[in-house]
């Protein structure tokens, strides 16, 4: 058999010199649209499930809210495996499918089983799915910060980190987020911003009021109200109730009681109303120093190269519309990383070639000898 093979080969060169060509030019093509990373993903087939529950206890967390995930979550079609998590401020909840699960259909069973976890969880609470990464999902961290000559700068370190957050959370990460490829965007680090409304319970208790009734008023003042539609003619003109505070100065304002003076009782009578950050139970740095860290988690199964690329892309004509002095630096970029991988790859390849063609050479004694044994090297893994 391998004789006749050899025989047709050497009769019909013209033949098998153009079947070559052709299987080299497929094999290029398919290396160049091949995913290609540093390490292989043996991720298995998971949805993960997970709540924020900023006030209880993990053991609180365990039996309101990861129990009752678990006991609705039971039994969903294909899943293999259960694990959970519950610590202080997460209740977290990870099913394992079988490999061919395929992921959408996965979420969708069990989004349907959430539902009914809902109800049977504290008020307030929401559980949401996980973005369909991996662990090797991270492809690209960057930081945002300001510069060192950077006009309008805020004056402190807090201060600046809060107007970074907004800047990530409401203008970066929305446009990063239609990159393809790209499953969510997470946010580390910096201070969230917040109107803080600190009561004075001294000055409450001496007007018989108590923390509920500024929460109360506070809740009432939020949110605007519609009041339908008035039809005048052939005109309609829509009505509504704009009851919504806007800043530090009108929640001050807003009256908490009518007693018998002139004036009611104001919320800046009884509390302190002030810009302040919400309380933060981590934090990120870079050399040491506090900033907001941006991470891209590809979406599962795409070319992390690729993504990597499009990414830091887009972050440089994101960069070009932020205000004057802010700036976003690279962490980390798979993409440097996996061809690094390939740059190790093709040097151990080519030496190897050349170790292979100086041995025959010396061996044989013939370079056409030797180049056609060291010929298979690289046409095996193009055919492959």
């Amino acid at each position: 058999m391998i004789d006749r093979i050899l025989e047709f080969s050497i009769r019909q060169r013209l033949l098998v010199f153009v079947f070559a060509l052709l299987l080299i030019g497929v094999g290029i093509w398919s290396a160049i649209h091949l995913p290609i990373d540093a390490v292989p993903d043996i991720t298995n087939v998971q949805v993960q499930v997970n709540t924020e529950v900023p006030t209880l206890a993990p053991e609180e967390i365990e039996k309101l809210v990861t129990f009752p995930i678990e006991t609705e979550l039971s039994g969903v079609p294909g899943m293999t495996d259960m694990r959970s998590l519950s610590k202080f401020g997460l209740s977290q909840v990870t099913l394992i499918f079988t490999d061919h699960t395929d992921i959408y259909h996965a979420r969708q069973l069990v989004t349907e089983r959430l539902q009914a976890a809902v109800d049977k969880i504290p008020e307030g609470l929401t559980p949401r799915l996980a973005p369909i990464s991996t662990g090797l999902g991270e492809v690209y961290y960057y930081s945002v910060d300001y510069s060192e000559d950077a006009p309008h700068k805020p004056g402190t370190r807090q201060e600046q980190l809060m107007e970074l957050k907004l800047l990530q959370e409401f203008v970066i990460k929305p446009m990063l987020r239609t990159v393809p490829g790209i499953a969510d965007v997470n946010t580390a680090g910096g201070f969230e911003k917040q109107i803080v409304v600190s009561p004075d319970l001294k000055r409450l208790s001496a007007s018989g009021l108590a923390v509920e009734d500024i929460a109360e008023v506070l809740k009432m003042n939020v949110e605007n109200a519609g009041g339908g539609i008035i039809t005048q003619g052939s005109e309609q003109f829509i009505v509504r109730g704009v009851s919504r505070v806007e800043n530090p100065e009108q929640i001050a304002n807003l009256p908490v009681k009518f007693a018998a003076g002139v004036e009611p009782l104001r919320i800046k009578d009884l509390a302190q109303v002030t810009i302040g950050t919400k309380p933060r139970t981590g934090a990120a740095t870079v050399n040491g120093k506090e900033a907001v860290i941006g991470t891209a988690m590809m979406l599962a199964g795409e070319n992390s190269r690729v993504v990597a690329e499009h990414v830091a892309t887009r972050l440089k004509e994101i960069e070009k519309i932020l205000p004057p002095g802010v700036v976003i630096r690279e962490e980390y970029n798979r993409a440097h990383l996996v061809e690094r991988t390939i740059s190790t790859v093709e040097s151990n390849l080519l030496e190897g070639a050349l170790f292979v063609i100086a041995v025959l050479f010396l061996t044989l004694g013939n370079w056409r000898a030797a180049l056609i044994v060291a010929a298979a090297i690289p046409l095996s893994f193009l055919f492959a």
